[in-house]
């Protein structure tokens, strides 16, 4: 799934299955069981789940300091998402 501008700041834990994300520059990282990710509100970016997904994550409008202001957090599980889909419950 293709995002041209992520909608929130994500913190996320895999717990297991497989990821992968290309950034706006086509640089692409897969990430696995064990590893945290980050993702910036704003970021362009492609989201490509290639193996059942469960994550632990939190996601916020803002990070500011210290305020997290309306943050989320929940472990989910997913398979390949749906195009109104978005990560981190949007």
């Amino acid at each position: 799934m293709d995002i041209d501008r992520y909608p929130v700041n994500e913190m996320m834990t895999i717990i297991c299955g497989a990821l992968v994300l290309t950034n706006g520059e086509g640089v692409q990282e897969t990430f696995g069981p064990g590893e945290v990710v980050y993702v910036s509100k704003g970021s362009t970016l492609t989201w490509h789940i290639t193996e059942r997904l469960r994550k632990y994550y939190m996601t916020s409008s803002s990070w500011e300091g210290t305020e997290f202001g309306s943050t989320i957090s929940s472990t989910a599980d997913w398979r390949q998402p749906k195009e109104d889909w978005l990560p981190g419950g949007g």
